[in-house]
């Protein structure tokens, strides 16, 4: 199984969003854009105007932390991201993002709360290119890691071998091999 690491961005500032991105930039190929808006998680990133800024041709996947993700649909339709993580807990109201990023030809994984039950994912799962698992509480820099993570993990991966599957938050030098 291959493990790859995303450098990945949750800046607050415009200015912390220009730092992190350059630094991002010199540590891998594609780098993890958190975007929230406090609608889902309880922070807030730099808006989507800012995010505009950005260079387009750098690789990015777009994790959309948000029960609005249509607020951000220009910018994420202008970085033509790699890949966009919406979250399984907006239920119904996934439908039309899926099918808006399908005809764009942008994969979408679900992203998962520690607290939600893995079930949430089947009406989903032939939908989706994968499940990025939390392995904290979202929207928090140096929240703790949640250790039923790595249990959440293979059990998904005994109920669907092949889907691609992630993990999003709380990785240390520990947690990683975990």
């Amino acid at each position: 199984m291959a493990v790859k690491v995303l450098p990945s961005v949750l800046a607050r500032t415009p200015r912390q969003l220009r730092s992190q991105w350059s630094l991002a930039r010199e540590f891998g190929r594609v780098t993890h854009l958190d975007v929230a808006d406090a609608t889902l998680v309880a922070s807030r990133t730099v808006n989507p105007q800012a995010l505009s800024q950005l260079d387009p041709n750098q690789p990015v996947e777009i994790h959309a932390m948000t029960r609005r993700p249509d607020r951000w649909l220009p910018v994420i339709l202008q970085l033509r991201p790699r890949r966009v993580i919406l979250h399984v807990e907006l239920g119904v109201a996934l439908r039309p993002y899926l099918a808006l990023f399908r005809s764009h030809h942008i994969p979408v994984a679900l992203a998962i709360n520690p607290q939600t039950s893995l079930l949430k994912l089947e009406p989903w799962r032939r939908l989706i290119s994968g499940v990025q698992v939390m392995g904290v509480e979202p929207g928090r820099l140096g929240a703790k890691w949640k250790p039923r993570t790595t249990q959440r993990i293979k059990q998904l991966h005994r109920l669907h071998p092949r889907l691609a599957i992630t993990c999003d938050g709380g990785m240390t030098p520990t947690t990683i091999p975990a």
